[in-house]
């Protein structure tokens, strides 16, 4: 079962969270920026994080950005391989979109232009995302203008200065062996010493199981490190970026709780996946 699917289906997990480690006070406010324009929530969510690491990746390509593999390229390969099987021209037209859409996302790390196309390329990669988290999607490659003009205003909100990269920058992260217990988790990126969360939900809340989700992240990064080497625990503060705000919201582990209790979570966290297993 992967994180998301821990965090909604296994109540002992929840209730033990909110027990333990008590939401913490959210006084950010602000004005919604950039409205949404259609109801493609996920796909549209799912492009924005790809564009927003660009963005990062961007604008600090002379500090160390680690950036894993795209979660799109996972999917790729086997929606080919299984088009091309059928004899179906689908897989050849998947295969151009995908080349495409690297070139695209190759321009921008070079230039920092913001075109059409970088969004179009974008969209699908958020597609393919959504096949992976669902199993399904209605049309790949098709685009709604109105979508696209909700990414640009988002990408117009991002203040490069507020994610400052001073050493190093992980885009899209994994956590080694601990993702494994939940069957696969990766999170948006992680700046210095700082893991944030991206959002493109229109209420500027911090709800229960967003905060649940990034501290399990963290909790993750204890037991397996980041990206498969133990050794590296730079977490010291989570947050969650409100795209359509264009507000960051950030918070020191330490203010949540003492190191101890993490840690116990820790232990208690473990335990609990390796028993949802075998069960």
């Amino acid at each position: 079962m992967s994180l998301t699917g821990h965090l909604k289906y296994d109540w002992e997990l929840t209730d033990e969270l909110k027990a333990r480690f008590p939401k913490p006070v959210f006084n950010l406010k602000g004005d919604l920026l950039a409205a949404q324009k259609t109801k493609n929530y996920a796909v549209v969510g799912n492009a924005f994080d790809y564009l927003f690491r660009a963005v990062v990746k961007h604008h600090y390509k002379h500090r160390k950005i680690i950036e894993e593999t795209w979660l799109a390229d996972h999917v790729i390969n086997k929606l080919i391989q299984r088009y091309n099987k059928r004899n179906n021209p689908k897989g050849e037209f998947l295969s151009k979109y995908y080349s495409e859409a690297g070139e695209q996302f190759a321009t921008y790390h070079s230039i920092g232009e913001v075109t059409s196309r970088l969004i179009e390329g974008a969209i699908f990669l958020g597609q393919l995302d959504l096949y992976y988290r669902c199993g399904y999607v209605e049309d790949y490659g098709s685009f709604n203008q109105a979508d696209i003009e909700d990414l640009k205003a988002m990408l117009s909100l991002v203040d490069k200065d507020v994610f400052k990269v001073e050493n190093k920058c992980w885009l899209n992260p994994h956590f080694g062996e601990a993702s494994k217990l939940v069957t696969g988790a990766d999170a948006d990126l992680i700046i210095d010493e700082t893991l944030i969360d991206v959002k493109t939900t229109k209420e500027l809340k911090l709800l229960r199981r967003d905060f649940n989700q990034i501290f399990c992240y963290y909790i993750l990064s204890l037991i397996g490190g980041v990206n498969g080497k133990k050794t590296i625990k730079p977490i010291k503060k989570i947050g969650i970026y409100f795209a359509r705000y264009g507000l960051l919201w950030t918070i020191p582990l330490s203010d949540i709780a003492p190191a101890k209790a993490h840690h116990n979570f820790k232990t208690w966290f473990q335990q609990n996946c390796l028993n949802e297993a075998v069960g």
